[in-house]
């Protein structure tokens, strides 16, 4: 969880941190009037998203007091109206894949024999859950095509389920809102 304010979301913004799995975002507005929350994929040296991660690709879920039609998103940035007092939404970033099952794991490993991890973009820190007992570890290494070390022992036995979700790595995009909002994220 962090908390940033209204200072440090104003102007340029604030770097992120690690966006991992579903992220709720809190906002408070204390204008009588509405004000603006975005989420941009910081830019590479000459302005633009060349070779810059898609950050702003995922799910956007259970608003609460915004307005989902005020929702504009496009691979690098989202952005919202967020009228005055408390609101919410939920962020998680996408799914690289889910419903596979482990062929092989040790207390540090997992392995996947049917699947190529490189070919599917899986990189150090994505998320990893075991969806039988939901216990979560990130990536640690990518040894092989077919195995990942992870930071911690969240399979049992062999042939559990699992997921992997994108990770947004922290500082790789900035929040920024106008009128004196403030952000907590969970």
């Amino acid at each position: 969880m962090a908390s940033y304010t209204a200072q440090q979301l104003n102007g340029a913004g604030t770097p992120t941190e690690v966006l991992s799995g579903q992220k709720t975002f809190t906002l408070t507005n204390p204008l009588n009037g509405s004000a603006y929350f975005t989420v941009e994929t910081v830019r590479n040296a000459t302005g633009s998203y060349a070779n810059k991660p898609t950050n702003a690709l995922g799910t956007y879920a259970t608003f609460v007091g915004i307005d989902i039609d005020t929702l504009i998103t496009s691979s690098y940035i989202s952005s919202v109206v967020v009228p005055s007092g408390n609101s919410s939404y939920k962020f998680t970033p996408p799914t690289i894949i889910s419903g596979n099952n482990v062929t092989a794991q040790t207390a540090t490993s997992m392995t996947d024999s049917t699947v190529n991890f490189n070919t599917l973009g899986v990189k150090i820190g994505d998320l990893v859950t075991d969806t039988v007992n939901g216990d979560t570890a990130n990536v640690t290494a990518i040894t092989s095509d077919t195995e990942l070390a992870i930071s911690a022992n969240i399979f049992s036995v062999a042939l559990e389920t699992y997921s992997i979700t994108t990770t947004i790595t922290a500082g790789s995009s900035m929040l920024r809102a106008t009128g004196g909002i403030t952000l907590t994220t969970s």
